[in-house]
Protein backbone atom coordinates (compact mmCIF):
# COMPACT_ATOMS: atom_id res chain seq x y z
CA UNK A 1 0.00 0.00 0.00
CA UNK A 2 1.07 3.91 -0.35
CA UNK A 3 -0.29 6.84 -0.92
CA UNK A 4 0.90 9.91 -3.05
CA UNK A 5 -0.57 12.84 -4.09
CA UNK A 6 -1.22 14.34 -7.81
CA UNK A 7 -0.56 18.22 -8.40
CA UNK A 8 -3.54 18.54 -11.34
CA UNK A 9 -1.76 21.61 -12.34
CA UNK A 10 1.37 19.55 -13.14
CA UNK A 11 -0.81 16.46 -14.49
CA UNK A 12 -2.72 18.54 -16.69
CA UNK A 13 -5.82 16.67 -14.71
CA UNK A 14 -8.86 18.63 -13.85
CA UNK A 15 -10.43 15.68 -11.95
CA UNK A 16 -10.43 11.97 -10.71
CA UNK A 17 -11.86 10.96 -13.63
CA UNK A 18 -8.92 12.36 -15.85
CA UNK A 19 -6.18 11.23 -13.45
CA UNK A 20 -8.01 7.44 -13.48
CA UNK A 21 -7.48 7.67 -17.67
CA UNK A 22 -3.75 8.88 -17.25
CA UNK A 23 -3.31 6.51 -14.39
CA UNK A 24 -4.63 3.61 -16.82
CA UNK A 25 -2.72 4.76 -20.34
CA UNK A 26 0.53 4.42 -18.07
CA UNK A 27 -0.36 0.97 -16.68
CA UNK A 28 -1.25 0.09 -20.53
CA UNK A 29 1.67 1.55 -22.02
CA UNK A 30 3.60 -1.66 -20.73
CA UNK A 31 0.16 -3.45 -20.52
CA UNK A 32 -2.21 -2.98 -23.19
CA UNK A 33 -4.93 -5.33 -22.06
CA UNK A 34 -4.97 -3.32 -18.45
CA UNK A 35 -8.49 -2.17 -17.21
CA UNK A 36 -9.50 -0.06 -14.96
CA UNK A 37 -13.46 0.29 -13.60
CA UNK A 38 -15.03 2.16 -10.81
CA UNK A 39 -16.28 -0.26 -8.32
CA UNK A 40 -17.88 1.95 -5.51
CA UNK A 41 -16.92 4.24 -2.69
CA UNK A 42 -15.31 5.05 0.94
CA UNK A 43 -15.87 7.52 3.11
CA UNK A 44 -12.79 9.75 4.53
CA UNK A 45 -12.50 11.03 7.83
CA UNK A 46 -14.16 14.73 7.02
CA UNK A 47 -17.38 12.57 6.13
CA UNK A 48 -17.24 12.53 1.90
CA UNK A 49 -17.24 9.87 -0.19
CA UNK A 50 -14.85 9.08 -2.50
CA UNK A 51 -14.76 6.34 -5.29
CA UNK A 52 -12.39 3.10 -5.40
CA UNK A 53 -11.36 1.63 -8.71
CA UNK A 54 -10.17 -1.66 -9.69
CA UNK A 55 -7.23 -2.12 -11.84
CA UNK A 56 -6.50 -5.48 -13.45
CA UNK A 57 -4.73 -6.96 -16.78
CA UNK A 58 -1.69 -4.83 -15.80
CA UNK A 59 0.81 -7.80 -14.45
CA UNK A 60 -1.07 -6.85 -10.52
CA UNK A 61 -4.16 -6.24 -9.32
CA UNK A 62 -4.75 -2.36 -7.43
CA UNK A 63 -7.71 -1.33 -5.55
CA UNK A 64 -7.26 2.41 -6.08
CA UNK A 65 -9.24 5.49 -4.07
CA UNK A 66 -8.59 8.98 -5.15
CA UNK A 67 -9.45 11.81 -2.75
CA UNK A 68 -9.96 15.44 -4.81
CA UNK A 69 -9.08 18.62 -3.43
CA UNK A 70 -9.12 22.03 -4.74
CA UNK A 71 -5.05 22.09 -6.56
CA UNK A 72 -4.34 18.28 -5.76
CA UNK A 73 -5.63 14.99 -5.66
CA UNK A 74 -4.54 12.01 -2.80
CA UNK A 75 -4.27 9.02 -4.91
CA UNK A 76 -4.39 5.89 -2.34
CA UNK A 77 -3.04 2.68 -3.80
CA UNK A 78 -3.29 -1.35 -2.93
CA UNK A 79 -1.18 -3.54 -5.01
CA UNK A 80 -0.97 -7.17 -5.12
CA UNK A 81 -0.20 -9.94 -7.54
CA UNK A 82 -3.04 -11.69 -7.27
CA UNK A 83 -6.92 -10.60 -6.85
CA UNK A 84 -6.85 -12.87 -3.24
CA UNK A 85 -4.37 -11.38 -1.66
CA UNK A 86 -5.14 -8.11 -2.41
CA UNK A 87 -8.98 -8.76 -1.14
CA UNK A 88 -7.23 -9.78 2.12
CA UNK A 89 -5.80 -6.81 2.23
CA UNK A 90 -9.18 -4.49 1.56
CA UNK A 91 -9.39 -4.56 5.70
CA UNK A 92 -6.14 -2.28 5.69
CA UNK A 93 -6.75 -0.28 2.71
CA UNK A 94 -10.65 0.70 4.09
CA UNK A 95 -8.74 1.85 7.45
CA UNK A 96 -5.86 3.44 5.72
CA UNK A 97 -8.38 5.55 3.61
CA UNK A 98 -10.84 6.49 6.28
CA UNK A 99 -7.70 8.20 8.31
CA UNK A 100 -7.57 10.74 5.98
CA UNK A 101 -7.56 14.21 6.75
CA UNK A 102 -6.92 16.74 3.77
CA UNK A 103 -5.68 20.07 6.36
CA UNK A 104 -5.45 22.85 4.11
CA UNK A 105 -3.91 24.03 0.21
CA UNK A 106 -1.74 26.66 1.97
CA UNK A 107 0.65 25.56 3.20
CA UNK A 108 4.06 27.33 4.04
CA UNK A 109 7.03 26.57 5.88
CA UNK A 110 9.12 29.10 7.95
CA UNK A 111 12.49 30.44 6.04
CA UNK A 112 16.06 29.17 8.05
CA UNK A 113 18.98 31.81 8.12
Amino acid sequence: MYVRSADKAQLHVNNIEELNKLDLRGIQGHHPKAESKKVGSIRISDGREIPIYFFSGGGYFEQVAYAEQSKTITVFVASSETADDLKSSEKAFRELVDSYLFISDDVTTPKHE
